[in-house]
């Protein structure tokens, strides 16, 4: 794993990457725009994250599941984009369940060089067998049809991220970055952990700081958020907002009043 700190932009740099390879590295995995952080990964960026790469064979397989929600005019790029040489390396992976909002429909796909592919529609197959034919030509209906349908949510998800984003920046002890893409708030917590009354809440439950909290939000605020921890940060919770204008306000209100009582 390539730690991305928060100072770093959530993002891997080229010094982190290349002190991450070893002999034994095959695959980088790239996620972009990133869950939890929401972080996206600009072409310049790539094109350095490609270059400590080098000449070595390693291949780079892009999450690109939130690519077409970005924000703030930014353009969506990926390591295939960057050069022929890193387009023949590159394994794209992406689905309808972000970009759609078809997350039942259980549709993913890969694209890369033929070969590969051939094998890991194999080991698919018989791994997990194959989905619906109905969610198959439902999925290829999203892809080839009227993509006007993307922008209006892109908005919609504008004007939530800056719901989110002010209303946790305004709770004691919480900090919260912009994110560049898809729609989670991963704002950090570290300061609710040096709050007068939070030994005595963090007491009450277990694992690390970030989970207590998310124990306590549950119990006291009755709002469901993740522990960082999940994602290798203990200093961070992540919050969705692909929820409704008014389900933002209020799960944040709550969440202000609970860490409010800590104080």
């Amino acid at each position: 794993m390539v730690d991305c700190p928060e100072k770093d932009g959530f993002r891997m740099t080229p010094q982190s990457l290349s002190r991450a390879l070893t002999e034994r590295t095959r695959a980088v995995v790239v996620n972009s725009p990133s869950n939890p952080t929401g972080a996206a990964y600009r072409q310049s960026d790539l094109a350095a994250l490609a270059d400590a790469l080098g000449d070595r064979e390693i291949i780079v397989i892009s999450d690109d599941i939130y690519e077409s929600i970005l924000y703030d005019g930014a353009v969506f790029s990926n390591m295939a984009n960057v050069s022929e040489e890193m387009k023949r390396k590159t394994f794209v992976l992406n689905g309808v369940s972000k970009a759609y909002s078809m997350t039942g429909w259980r549709i993913g796909y890969m694209a890369g060089n033929a070969g590969v592919i051939k094998n890991v529609e194999t080991l698919q197959s018989q791994s997990t067998s194959n989905p619906t034919s109905i969610a198959q030509w439902a999925a290829l209906e999203a892809l080839t049809g009227d993509q006007g349908v993307i922008s209006p949510m892109v908005e919609a998800f504008t004007r939530r991220r800056k719901l989110i984003v002010d209303g946790l920046n305004a709770v004691p002890g919480v900090s919260c970055p912009l994110p560049d893409g898809a729609f989670y708030a991963f704002p950090r917590v570290s300061d609710v952990y040096t709050l007068n009354k939070w030994a005595d809440v963090a007491a009450r439950y277990e694992g690390g700081a970030s989970s207590r909290l998310c124990s306590y939000l549950i119990d006291e605020a009755r709002v469901a958020v993740v522990p960082g921890i999940e994602f290798g940060n203990d200093n961070h919770i992540r919050l969705s907002f692909a929820t409704s204008d008014a389900n933002i306000i209020k799960g944040v209100e709550r969440i202000g009043e609970a860490i409010g009582k800590l104080v």
